[in-house]
């Protein structure tokens, strides 16, 4: 198989009311872990978890030689949320066989160990429509130019989804992406690791349940647009005392006390 097709996933799982909504399985007395069964529209399914995928870490830590009960402990050890490191069949085969490590590196790289990736397709940016809207206004003097301004990236669903995780701090209201495929439509739209979600499709979030943001999101069907803020814009409007909206694109950007 190409290399550029073996590529490991992150999926980053927040329990629901009926758990995680996946079955592992493992032989007894065995290593290998696989995963036998993902609910449908399930934590597990959202996050991107497919039934056949294999188990290399879990919450950071690598699993592939450890037993059945162990990997369900490292489950266990975070509560309500679990991150996991995943690979399809074929792509742990090709990695077995080519001696190749499967780390965490390997997904931000988009790309296998050493093992050359053809250049990425200039169609998938014709197919994918996506825009970023973060100009400035014509109008403002130089200083304010320069000033943050929220990010506007609009997504469109291909067959794998979205391409991004979200997360959600325990007793925090804030929603950050933590995880973006480099082959996804969210990273063709310019969503970044770290990145704050302010709107769904004009909506603010900031206050809602991590559950009610992902049931937006879904809702959008195979389109959705996403408002959001990198951590240093993040911290200007902090500072200003705002909320960063839609208006904030091209509008007037609030100013800090004593500028």
């Amino acid at each position: 198989m190409p290399s550029s097709e073996v590529k490991p996933r992150i999926c980053h799982i927040v329990r629901g009311d009926a758990g995680y909504g996946f079955h592992l399985f493992g032989a007894k007395n065995s290593t290998g872990h696989s995963i036998r069964k993902v609910e449908e529209n399930s934590p597990a399914s959202q996050s991107g978890l497919l039934t056949g995928d294999k188990i290399v870490a879990v919450n950071g830590v690598n699993v592939q030689e450890f037993r059945h009960a162990q990997v369900v402990a490292e489950i266990k050890k975070i509560d309500n949320e679990t991150t996991l490191l995943v690979i399809d069949d074929e792509g742990e085969k090709y990695c077995l066989e080519h001696d190749i490590d499967i780390t965490e590196e390997m997904v931000a790289a988009a790309v296998v160990a050493a093992i050359p990736t053809p250049p990425r397709k200039e169609s998938l940016k014709e197919e994918i429509i996506s825009e970023l809207i973060a100009e400035d206004n014509t109008e403002d003097d130089d200083q304010s130019k320069s000033k943050p301004r929220p990010k506007l990236c609009k997504l469109v669903k291909q067959e794998g989804g979205y391409g991004f995780n979200l997360h959600s701090e325990k007793g925090s209201s804030g929603k950050t992406v933590s995880f973006v495929d480099p082959d996804g439509p969210a990273f063709v739209a310019g969503l970044h690791v770290n990145d704050r979600l302010v709107e769904v499709n004009g909506a603010n979030m900031e206050n809602e349940r991590h559950s009610k943001v992902v049931q937006s999101i879904k809702e959008s069907g195979d389109c959705v647009e996403l408002l959001v803020v990198d951590p240093s814009t993040d911290n200007y409007y902090m500072a200003c005392h705002v909320v960063p909206s839609s208006e904030h694109l091209t509008g007037e950007v609030p100013t800090r006390t004593g500028e």
